[in-house]
């Protein structure tokens, strides 16, 4: 008698240890369902990215030649300017708008003006400036 008095007692106390057992059971399951849906949200938003900016990249690609054409044109036309600016020193601040100086390659002060044809270091951008940037005053 004792024994079916003890197997009664148990199972009233495994009941709602076995209901909160369900019940995380549950929650479990709706979070993995959940990660699922977000996982798949997440692939579905970066393979379309990718397909955009693929074709962006594919109808870019034909350009890439003519742009490296017009970057030297336009590293040319710096080096010019900067060589003008070490003949004329009325040109400097105008070069300094713009964010170009230059250095010589010895530390010492740029070319005299009365020296033509002189070894002349590369000018140098100034980090932040370009030509393209607007300064607000």
């Amino acid at each position: 008698m004792n024994s079916v008095e003890n197997s009664t007692q148990v199972q009233t106390e495994s009941s709602p240890l076995s209901a909160q057992l369900e019940s995380l059971r549950q929650v479990l399951v709706s979070l993995l369902v959940l990660l699922l849906v977000v996982s798949g949200t997440l692939n579905l938003y970066f393979w379309r990215q990718y397909r955009s900016t693929s074709a962006t990249l594919k109808s870019m690609r034909p350009q890439a030649p003519q742009m490296d054409g017009e970057i030297a044109q336009m590293q040319e036309i710096w080096r010019r300017m900067a060589d003008y600016g070490r003949t004329h020193p009325d040109f400097a601040p105008i070069l300094a708008k713009y964010g170009l100086r230059f250095t010589s390659a010895t530390g010492a002060a740029p070319a005299s003006v009365g020296a033509p044809g002189a070894a002349l270091p590369p000018p140098t951008p100034v980090p932040g400036g370009s030509p393209t940037a607007t300064k607000k005053k």
